[in-house]
């Protein structure tokens, strides 16, 4: 209901929802593992998360 209102009752209804958008994902927390450099971010790694068990 939220996004209808926002598209019928703004001026720019496309342009205030990409702005919606972009202010959640800028308060969203970052969930990678910051590495000291940027060539040791740039190294993969793969994990298993240790709640799958076999």
């Amino acid at each position: 209901m939220l996004s209808c209102a926002l598209l019928a009752y703004q001026l720019v209804p496309l342009h205030s929802s990409y702005l919606l958008l972009l202010i959640g994902l800028a308060r969203t927390p970052e969930t990678g593992i910051r590495r000291s450099s940027a060539w040791a971010s740039l190294r993969p790694s793969i994990a298993v998360p240790p709640q799958v068990s076999v």
